[in-house]
């Protein structure tokens, strides 16, 4: 799906996601990312992915039209 392709492009690459978020996580924290398949028809179609947060991106020092969040 078109809305698929587009996350993506923006926030996932090979190596890992972004996630856009106000909450303050530390470096090195692991976190569950859960991700809804949302073309899916199914009430469970969702994945749970384990990470760890590898860098940050505070609200504070978020400029130029830029997002908060973490990359996992």
């Amino acid at each position: 799906p078109a809305a698929l392709r587009a996350e993506f492009e923006k926030n996932i690459s090979n190596r890992g996601i972004f996630v856009a978020t106000e909450t303050d996580f530390e470096i090195r924290q692991a976190v569950d990312v859960e991700i809804e398949l949302f073309w899916v028809p199914s009430p469970s179609a969702r994945i749970v992915l384990r990470g760890e947060i590898v860098h940050r991106i505070a609200p504070a020092m978020v400029r130029g039209g830029g997002q908060a969040g973490v990359a996992v």
